[in-house]
C-alpha cells in the first residue's frame, strides 16, 4: 500500500539572478522613498515579473494568491479585482500602485514570518498524517511570543500564505489565519 502523498514543502524567497536582483532592489528602494515613482518604476515591476514568469520561477500559489477571490478571506473578490475597482484597470496602473509592492514582495520574498514558524510547518508539511490541532497550538503560542510584527508587515496574512504554500486545504489555512488574528486581537487589547 502506497502512503498518501506529502504536501509541498513551503516556499521561501525565490533565487534570484544577479540582473533580477539588481531590478527588485531598485524597486524596493524606490518604493521605500517619499514621493512619486520615476517613470521607469512601472516597467521594472513589469520587467521583473516578466523574467521571473518566463523561467517559470513564480510558485503557482503565490500568483492564485492575487488572482483568486477564493484566498481572499472576507472579500468575495480576488486582490487584483480589488485593484481593478479602485482605479488600476489598465497593468500599467496596476505596476505603478505603491500598493502593488507588499504583493510584489510576497511573490519574491514570500511570507514574512518567524524562522521558528516557517520550520513549524515545514515539520507539518513532512508529516504524512497531519496533526493541525498542534500546528494550531504552536502557531498561537508562536505569535504570543512575538514582541510585535514589524510595521507594513501583515502577520495573519504572512501565516495565512505560508499555509497555504505548505498544502494546507483553504479551510485550515483559514483557521489558522483567524487563529492569528484572534492571538493578536487580545494582545492589543492587554496591552
Amino acid at each position: 500500500m502506497r502512503s498518501p502523498p506529502k504536501p509541498p514543502v513551503p516556499h521561501l524567497g525565490i533565487d534570484l539572478t544577479a540582473d533580477e536582483q539588481a531590478l527588485f532592489d531598485g524597486i524596493r528602494t524606490e518604493n521605500g522613498r517619499e514621493g512619486p515613482f520615476s517613470d521607469d518604476y512601472g516597467s521594472h515591476v513589469a520587467e521583473l515579473l516578466r523574467r521571473l514568469e518566463a523561467r517559470g520561477a513564480i510558485p503557482a500559489i503565490r500568483l492564485r494568491y492575487f488572482t483568486d477571490a477564493e484566498l481572499n478571506p472576507g472579500i468575495r473578490r480576488s486582490r487584483q479585482q480589488v485593484f481593478i475597482d479602485n482605479g488600476c484597470d489598465t497593468r500599467e496602473k496596476l505596476l505603478t500602485s505603491g500598493n502593488f509592492f507588499r504583493h510584489l514582495d510576497y511573490i519574491v520574498r514570500g511570507p514574512r514570518v518567524p524562522t521558528r514558524l516557517i520550520a513549524r510547518f515545514k515539520e507539518h508539511a513532512a508529516t504524512a498524517l497531519s496533526e493541525f490541532e498542534n500546528l494550531r497550538r504552536d502557531v498561537r503560542a508562536e505569535v504570543r511570543a512575538l514582541p510585535q510584527a514589524p510595521p507594513g508587515v501583515y502577520l495573519e496574512d504572512d501565516i495565512y500564505m505560508l499555509a497555504l504554500e505548505s498544502g494546507l486545504d483553504l479551510g485550515e489555512a483559514r483557521i489558522i489565519r483567524t487563529d492569528v488574528m484572534s492571538v493578536m486581537a487580545k494582545s492589543r487589547r492587554s496591552r
